[in-house]
């Protein structure tokens, strides 16, 4: 391997390293730990080597996030500047008192398959 080759390959594994990091320091940002029963709770124990970090499920290796659960954090808005991966499965961003969800917070999460949302928001896309 050519000594630019190696550089690229560090360089690639150093920013997947700090993406992960920050993906999971949401997991962080509300107390408490998952809720017994929750949606992605349910989804930690029935997925192989998914671990709970904080209030997330977290699949290795990448330590991609598959399932968060942001129930009941006093979240008034979302980071558009949050990036999560189409990994995330599972999200729960209910009793929280959002007003609005940004235009684009949920483009690329093409495996999201379950999402709950405060009442007086209405789901993405109708």
């Amino acid at each position: 391997m050519t000594m630019a080759a190696l550089c690229a390959v560090l360089a690639m594994s150093c920013v997947l390293v700090v993406r992960a990091q920050e993906e999971v320091e949401i997991c962080r940002q509300c107390p408490g730990n998952l809720r017994n029963g929750s949606e992605v709770a349910r989804l930690c124990t029935q997925t192989s080597e998914a671990e709970v970090v904080g209030r997330c499920c977290v699949k290795p290796p990448g330590g991609d996030i598959i399932g968060l659960d942001l129930w009941n954090c006093s979240i008034s808005n979302l980071d558009p500047g949050l990036h999560l991966t189409a990994a995330i499965a599972v999200m729960d961003l209910s009793q929280n008192p959002l007003q609005e969800l940004p235009q684009d917070f949920f483009q690329g999460l093409t495996g999201l398959r379950y999402l709950a949302l405060p009442v007086n928001i209405s789901c993405p896309g109708g």
